[in-house]
Protein backbone atom coordinates (compact mmCIF):
# COMPACT_ATOMS: atom_id res chain seq x y z
CA UNK A 1 0.00 0.00 0.00
CA UNK A 2 2.99 2.15 0.95
CA UNK A 3 4.62 1.92 -2.44
CA UNK A 4 1.34 2.77 -4.33
CA UNK A 5 1.43 5.88 -2.14
CA UNK A 6 4.51 6.68 -3.25
CA UNK A 7 4.40 6.33 -6.61
CA UNK A 8 1.27 8.55 -6.74
CA UNK A 9 3.34 10.90 -4.81
CA UNK A 10 5.96 10.96 -6.85
CA UNK A 11 3.66 11.44 -10.34
CA UNK A 12 1.44 14.30 -8.98
CA UNK A 13 4.92 15.94 -7.14
CA UNK A 14 7.32 15.69 -10.48
CA UNK A 15 3.34 16.93 -12.29
CA UNK A 16 3.90 20.24 -10.84
CA UNK A 17 7.78 20.65 -12.24
CA UNK A 18 9.28 21.81 -15.29
CA UNK A 19 10.07 19.15 -18.13
CA UNK A 20 13.51 18.82 -19.53
CA UNK A 21 13.94 20.15 -23.04
CA UNK A 22 14.73 17.57 -26.29
CA UNK A 23 18.92 19.27 -25.78
CA UNK A 24 18.86 18.06 -22.14
CA UNK A 25 19.22 15.06 -20.33
CA UNK A 26 15.62 12.51 -19.65
CA UNK A 27 15.68 14.04 -16.25
CA UNK A 28 17.97 16.91 -15.65
CA UNK A 29 19.61 17.26 -12.25
CA UNK A 30 16.79 18.97 -11.07
CA UNK A 31 13.85 16.89 -12.68
CA UNK A 32 15.97 13.89 -10.37
CA UNK A 33 16.50 15.46 -7.11
CA UNK A 34 12.83 16.89 -6.96
CA UNK A 35 11.65 13.05 -7.51
CA UNK A 36 13.73 11.53 -4.68
CA UNK A 37 12.76 14.29 -2.57
CA UNK A 38 9.35 13.92 -3.48
CA UNK A 39 10.15 9.46 -2.58
CA UNK A 40 11.51 10.92 0.67
CA UNK A 41 9.03 12.93 2.15
CA UNK A 42 6.54 10.15 0.71
CA UNK A 43 8.36 7.74 2.97
CA UNK A 44 8.64 10.03 5.85
CA UNK A 45 4.77 10.41 6.09
CA UNK A 46 4.14 6.51 5.52
CA UNK A 47 6.57 4.83 7.75
CA UNK A 48 7.72 8.10 10.04
CA UNK A 49 9.56 5.14 12.29
CA UNK A 50 11.62 4.12 8.72
CA UNK A 51 15.22 4.68 9.44
CA UNK A 52 16.69 6.98 7.40
CA UNK A 53 19.37 4.77 5.75
CA UNK A 54 16.65 2.58 4.74
CA UNK A 55 14.36 5.44 2.86
CA UNK A 56 17.61 6.63 1.14
CA UNK A 57 18.27 3.48 -0.06
CA UNK A 58 14.48 2.95 -1.72
CA UNK A 59 14.47 6.54 -3.07
CA UNK A 60 17.54 5.83 -5.04
CA UNK A 61 16.23 2.45 -6.43
CA UNK A 62 13.04 4.25 -7.53
CA UNK A 63 14.29 7.28 -8.75
CA UNK A 64 16.85 5.10 -10.73
CA UNK A 65 14.30 2.90 -12.06
CA UNK A 66 11.65 6.06 -13.14
CA UNK A 67 14.67 7.85 -14.90
CA UNK A 68 16.13 5.10 -16.72
CA UNK A 69 12.68 3.81 -18.02
CA UNK A 70 10.33 7.09 -18.46
CA UNK A 71 10.86 10.15 -20.19
CA UNK A 72 9.46 12.95 -17.87
CA UNK A 73 6.35 12.79 -19.97
CA UNK A 74 5.98 9.38 -19.67
CA UNK A 75 5.58 10.11 -16.17
CA UNK A 76 3.64 12.76 -16.63
CA UNK A 77 1.32 10.97 -18.38
CA UNK A 78 0.73 7.51 -15.83
CA UNK A 79 -2.63 6.54 -15.47
CA UNK A 80 -3.98 5.40 -12.33
CA UNK A 81 -3.72 1.44 -13.12
CA UNK A 82 -0.11 2.28 -14.55
CA UNK A 83 0.87 3.33 -11.28
CA UNK A 84 -0.70 0.96 -9.53
CA UNK A 85 1.58 -2.01 -11.42
CA UNK A 86 4.45 0.43 -11.40
CA UNK A 87 4.36 0.60 -7.58
CA UNK A 88 3.97 -3.32 -7.32
CA UNK A 89 7.35 -3.85 -9.74
CA UNK A 90 8.75 -1.18 -7.49
CA UNK A 91 8.15 -3.24 -4.56
CA UNK A 92 9.35 -6.32 -6.07
CA UNK A 93 12.61 -4.69 -7.68
CA UNK A 94 13.39 -2.67 -5.10
CA UNK A 95 12.63 -4.59 -2.02
CA UNK A 96 13.42 -3.63 1.86
CA UNK A 97 16.41 -4.70 2.57
CA UNK A 98 18.06 -7.08 5.54
CA UNK A 99 19.86 -6.08 7.50
CA UNK A 100 19.11 -2.41 7.06
CA UNK A 101 21.44 -0.44 4.76
CA UNK A 102 24.49 1.60 6.46
CA UNK A 103 25.62 4.18 4.71
CA UNK A 104 29.77 4.26 5.43
CA UNK A 105 31.08 8.33 4.98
Amino acid sequence: MYVLLVVFSIIFFYAAFKQATASELKFNTQNVRELWQACSMQFKMISPYMPQETRMYLCDCYSDYMRTTFTPKQVKELKSEESKKLGTKLKTLCPIPSPQPTIDT
